[in-house]
């Protein structure tokens, strides 16, 4: 069997033993003091943060950051000019008392790092609202707080494999997609924005990552200084509109559809609890017998967040409708009818929670073909034949053309979809709120369902054939998938349930936990002064 490394294969090599190299000196970086945090708070500041987190509209390995961005938006003022002294020592403490990180696991080099970071970033925000043209002072004070929330993760827990995955992955996607054949009407970009385009593509179609995370490694890529003002805002300027265009979306897709090898190529040599090492890519038998081990584990973990992703989004679920009930559908009732109608409220309670956990827990995972396909690729991306392979042509979304018959009878399918399931609830004596809120709640629920099965799409390159039976479901399930994108697109925005916690529980509790530990340390040197 030939050995021989393609381009890519070689570029993987090299890849691989920078991560070594990498791993070698977080070893040595194990041996430094580390920063100690006492326990005082620890309980309810775990419980606040589960509390928070299940309300929070995000994806789960995002969870610190934003943990770490609402530390800064809280204790940050961008009024004042003079500079934040010593915050990082407190966000180590908060992170540790909320489970984010453990004791003892940071070096105190570290805490000054951040401490140089937010001294930086605090100035750079001044630099830039002083400048000729500055953007607005929000706008200025959010590119800040991405920056500060992913540089600090960063300093936590350096993210070299997901640097070294994301050099893999563009040498990929820029042999096999053209930017410039999928740019959309009426929308006129720049040939040198189309590189950022894909690496923006890649970023969140196999990463999941956020603007933050996006904006803060293109301003790595670019060099920027935070000293830099003009080049802060014209990179901040450009980012924002590339994310924003619909080319860059179709990019996202074509890369998410078409993912599956790189996914489990990233699960195989830049997870965190990888340990294939650079000469591994000498023995080609071996790299796919621990490619399939990949799929075949990765395939479990799937499993295992869906899961997790049912009870999270059922928990989310609960938590907002009990918000909706107490703020609006129970007042309502009292208001109208003078009592409370308890049928509609619970079925408004508990019916989403159980429709998204029938729904989600009846995918199944792919098949041998599939996994025999992402072996067979990942095989051809990697070593050279003497004979080689088709590429495998991408899947594109090409525009379908469809008579307008078709377009008009799905509609009126769509809103006899909607009108049965109105008129089944004017049979349970629901109310036109009631109505409206079982079916937001409703929609919610099929769209959190249905990003969940995509876990399950992501990692396909075979696709299985669809039933009747799914065919129907998929029907059916579509309109409230629409409505509940349209719904979840705006309340990420807003999220009523978080901004409520953060400023009517967090601060309070925040602000309060950190006087008690400052009062301890104060009484603590009390006693010692006395010894």
């Amino acid at each position: 069997m030939n050995e021989q490394l393609t381009p890519l294969g070689t570029r993987l090599l090299q890849l691989l033993e920078t991560q070594e190299a990498h791993r070698q000196y977080r070893k040595n970086e194990q041996q430094q003091d580390m920063f100690h945090v006492p326990n005082t708070g620890h309980i309810v500041s775990s419980l606040y943060e589960q509390l928070r987190n299940a309300s929070e509209y995000t994806e789960e390995h995002l969870l610190l950051q934003r943990a770490i961005r609402r530390f800064f938006t809280r204790t940050i003022s961008f009024i004042d000019t003079t500079s934040p002294k010593s915050l990082a020592e407190e966000l180590i403490i908060e992170l540790t008392l909320a489970e984010y990180i453990s004791n003892d696991s940071i070096a105190t080099d570290k805490v000054e790092q951040i401490n140089e970071l937010i001294a930086s970033l605090f100035t750079a925000y001044w630099r830039i609202t002083a400048q000729p043209n500055p953007p607005r002072q929000e706008v200025a004070k959010q590119w800040v707080l991405d920056l500060l929330a992913v540089r600090t993760e960063q300093i936590l827990y350096p993210s070299i494999t997901m640097i070294s995955f994301l050099n893999f992955a563009f040498a990929y996607y820029s042999q096999h997609i053209t930017v410039a054949k999928h740019i959309q009407p009426h929308e006129h970009i720049d040939e040198t924005s189309y590189d950022t385009m894909l690496y923006i593509g890649i970023h969140k179609a196999l990463l999941k990552s956020d603007p933050a995370i996006i904006r803060s490694m293109l301003l790595d890529l670019h060099g920027t200084s935070a000293e830099s003002a003009d080049q802060m805002i014209a990179i901040n300027s450009a980012f924002d509109t590339l994310i924003a265009l619909k080319t860059t979306d179709r990019i996202v897709r074509i890369i998410n559809r078409n993912g599956a090898q790189l996914r489990i190529l990233r699960q195989t040599f830049f997870s965190t609890n990888s340990t294939a090492k650079a000469s591994i890519l000498s023995n080609r038998k071996q790299v796919g017998t621990i490619v399939r081990q990949t799929i075949e584990d990765q395939y479990r973990d799937t499993k295992n967040t869906l899961q997790r992703g049912i009870i999270r989004s059922i928990i989310f679920l609960l938590l907002t409708k009990a918000f909706i009930g107490l703020a609006i559908e129970i007042p309502y009732d009292l208001a109208v009818y003078n009592h409370i109608a308890w049928i509609p409220l619970v079925i408004n309670l508990f019916f989403p929670a159980l429709f998204i956990a029938f729904t989600t827990l009846t995918l199944a995972m792919p098949g041998e073909a599939n996994t025999a396909k992402i072996v067979q690729t990942i095989d051809a991306m990697l070593y050279q034949d003497e004979k080689p392979a088709n590429a495998a042509l991408l899947r594109t979304f090409e525009r379908a053309r469809h008579s307008r018959a078709f377009t008009i009878t799905y509609a009126i399918l769509f809103i006899a979809v909607i009108g049965a399931v109105v008129h089944g609830l004017l049979l349970l004596d629901f109310n036109v709120v009631q109505i409206l809120i079982f079916i937001i709640f409703l929609s919610t629920a099929a769209f959190l369902g249905y990003r969940l099965s995509l876990q399950v799409k992501e990692l396909e390159m075979v696709s299985s054939e669809a039933s009747i039976l799914s065919l129907l479901r998929d029907f059916l399930y579509t309109p409230f998938i629409f409505i509940g994108h349209q719904i979840s697109y705006r309340y990420a925005k807003i999220n009523l349930v978080a901004r409520l916690l953060d400023n009517a529980i967090e601060l309070p509790l925040k602000t309060t936990l950190r006087l008690v530990r400052q009062w301890t340390n104060f009484l603590s040197n009390k006693k010692d002064e006395i010894l």
